[in-house]
C-alpha cells in the first residue's frame, strides 16, 4: 500500500521542524562553548593603540608559534584562559617562521587585527660633505 502525498507532507513536516530546530538550537551552545575556551569577545577598538598581539593558541612566536590581534581590555582574560588551556603544553625555544609573526596589530573598522609593517622609505644616499667657504681660511 503506498502512502498518499499527503500523508508523505505529514512526515516531511515534522522531520524539517526538527532539523531546523536542532540547528538552531546548537547555535547559542556553540557560542558559549566559543567564550569559555577563550575565543575572543569582540571589543570594538577606535585606534590602533586599543589593539594588542597576543600568542594564537598556546606557543608564542619566540616559541615557534604565531600570533593575533586583540583589542588591550581583552588581554588579561584571554592571557589567563590561556594559561590554563596551555598548562600541560611544552613549546620550544625558536623563533617562528609564520607569517603573523612580522605583523603588527591596527584597528580596522572597528575591529583588531594584524597588518603588515608599512615599508621603510629607501635612504638616500649620503652625499658628499661640500666645504662651507665662508669657513676657509683667505
Amino acid at each position: 500500500m503506498r502512502a498518499s502525498n499527503a500523508n508523505k507532507m505529514l512526515l516531511i513536516i515534522p522531520c524539517v521542524a526538527l532539523a531546523g530546530w536542532l540547528l538552531g538550537g546548537s547555535l547559542p551552545v556553540q557560542a558559549k562553548h566559543a567564550r569559555k575556551t577563550g575565543a575572543a569577545v569582540s571589543t570594538d577598538c577606535k585606534k590602533d593603540s586599543d589593539c594588542v598581539v597576543v600568542a594564537d593558541e598556546c606557543c608564542s612566536c619566540s616559541e615557534g608559534g604565531k600570533q593575533h590581534a586583540i583589542h588591550r581590555n581583552e588581554r588579561e582574560a584571554y592571557e589567563k584562559d590561556r594559561k590554563k588551556r596551555c598548562a600541560g603544553t611544552v613549546c620550544t625555544a625558536m623563533m617562528s617562521e609564520d607569517s603573523s609573526c612580522a605583523k603588527r596589530p591596527f584597528c580596522g573598522a572597528g575591529i583588531c587585527e594584524l597588518e603588515d609593517p608599512p615599508a621603510k622609505a629607501p635612504e638616500e644616499p649620503a652625499k658628499p660633505h661640500e666645504e662651507d667657504p665662508a669657513a676657509k681660511p683667505h
